[in-house]
């Protein structure tokens, strides 16, 4: 048997489909609006989670956090900072410098057509054969004819294998990529030709070659084929026009083709010693200081020489003449060069003249230090007459002073004598050379002694008591800051 379906609300069960629901519809609509007018409603509000208040302080306390940040970014000091390394300080003056060697000019004992067999600028050893003179004026047809006529044997069994070994050798080295060197070739055969036609005697004309002699180098130097007529000039006699050579002039002896007796014919530099010679300005004399020896850069091809000096006064001028014991031929052909002369080369730490601040220090004489336990310091009266034991540092220290930079010790302030009644008003400062380091993101006074300084850069030692080390990172611009001030 087929039962309606039962609906019950709020304690009553009502049959049938349509009956049940329309009466729950009605009662439903009915109570609402009653709730609607009453105001009343039976939904139980609950308190949100503890955890989202949580939440949102978090984010506050970012939130703020960040606002904090950026304000410090912004506001902040833009300080640049230096790192502390070794280096080394140096004044460099560029000179046009007057070179000064032990020449003597070489003179024509005869007359005659010349021909150099030398090679210039090469060390000849004493009675290597230098020139030859010839009466005709065409010494190599001389040669010719008479080493061509088939009377004599012109050259010695051992002279002739000794060319022999000469072109063996040469042929045997041979290369196309060297063939410059067929030039010197040419000419030791030349030279050895005219050293056996001459008989090997200096000044002896030959049997074979009529009219011709051959001359030797008397000593053993460097030949050169020039003169300027400042041969003469050594560190003892030369003037300032010297030095300066206004009116410098040099002349080539090989253009010459025929000299008389007397003529001067070459030029032979006989030492390895030579000197360089410039005008000391004050700044120069000022920077040298009590050093003896300077760096010689020669700017002609960078080559550099340490060399001792000394200073000489020639009338009212100042001249400074550097010693050089090597590399004469090197620079031979030259009577002013153009150098770089390297001053006073001292190295320690090297920091920019910008970082560095002159701060007061208070001295206090030494007497007055004392020691409580492990600590050393002074006595300090208060103002209520109470004395007080004060550990500073002593930055720097004298004979009869130390000198610090402390705020519980300033000008004004009395010590009192260890042991003793005596009294000492602090009254007397001293300015000391400082940088600022910022290793831990404040000020921190370090005190430097300057060894020397430029327009850019100072070097200081690099043991200094409280001060700076390798590495340190110090304030570039010392007026930008303060001790103490925070940097990060």
């Amino acid at each position: 048997m087929y039962r309606a379906p039962t609906v019950r609300f709020f304690g009553l069960t009502f049959g049938g489909h349509l009956i049940g629901w329309s009466f729950f519809i009605a009662v439903r609509s009915g109570i609402m609006g009653k709730i609607k007018e009453t105001g009343m409603s039976n939904v139980v509000k609950f308190k949100k989670p503890f955890q989202s208040k949580i939440g949102g302080i978090i984010f506050a306390l970012i939130f703020v956090y960040l606002v904090v940040l950026i304000i410090a970014f912004v506001s902040k000091k833009k300080v640049a900072t230096y790192e502390v390394v070794k280096g080394d300080l140096s004044s460099y003056y560029s000179e046009h410098v007057l070179a000064l060697r032990s020449e003597e000019m070489v003179k024509a004992s005869s007359s005659g057509y010349i021909t150099y067999f030398a090679k210039e600028s090469t060390k000849t050893s004493a009675k290597s054969l230098v020139y030859a003179l010839d009466q005709s004026g065409d010494l190599k047809s001389d040669i010719k004819e008479a080493t061509e006529d088939g009377k004599n044997d012109v050259f010695s069994q051992d002279q002739k294998q000794e060319l022999l070994s000469t072109m063996d050798d040469y042929s045997y080295n041979y290369s196309d990529n060297s063939f410059y060197n067929t030039y010197d070739f040419q000419d030791n055969v030349n030279v050895r030709l005219i050293e056996y036609l001459s008989g090997g005697t200096n000044g002896s004309a030959s049997k074979f070659v009529k009219g011709m002699s051959a001359y030797f180098s008397y000593t053993a130097g460097y030949v050169l084929y020039e003169k300027d007529g400042m041969e003469n000039v050594t560190i003892d006699n030369f003037t300032m026009d010297d030095v300066i050579g206004s009116n410098y002039k040099k002349t080539n002896l090989k253009q010459q083709t025929k000299v008389t007796t007397g003529d001067e014919v070459y030029k032979l530099v006989t030492s390895e010693d030579w000197y360089l010679v410039c005008e000391a300005n004050e700044k120069l004399l000022e920077d040298l200081g009590k050093s003896t020896y300077v760096d010689v850069t020669f700017q002609s091809d960078n080559k550099t020489l340490e060399v001792p000096f000394e200073i000489v006064r020639r009338g009212n001028k100042s001249f400074m003449i550097m010693k050089i014991g090597k590399g004469v031929v090197r620079y031979a052909k030259q009577r002013y060069l153009d150098v770089d002369i390297t001053v006073n080369t001292t190295k320690g730490f090297k920091i920019p003249t910008s970082s560095i601040s002159k701060e007061s220090f208070v001295k206090i004489p030494k007497e007055y230090l004392t020691q409580s336990g492990n600590s050393k310091g002074f006595l300090k009266i208060g103002k209520d007459g109470k004395v007080e034991f004060e550990s500073v540092a002593r930055y720097k220290s004298d004979k009869k002073y130390y000198y610090i930079h402390d705020k519980d010790l300033q000008v004004g302030d009395s010590i009192q004598m260890p042991g003793q009644s005596t009294s000492y008003t602090l009254k007397e400062t001293a300015k000391l050379d400082c940088v600022y380091c910022v290793n831990k993101g404040y000020a921190v006074l370090k005190l430097i002694n300057i060894i020397n300084k430029n327009e850019d850069y100072a070097i200081v030692e690099t043991d200094t008591s409280y001060g700076v080390n390798d590495y340190d990172h110090i304030v570039l611009d010392s007026t930008l800051i303060k001790e103490g001030e925070m940097i990060y």
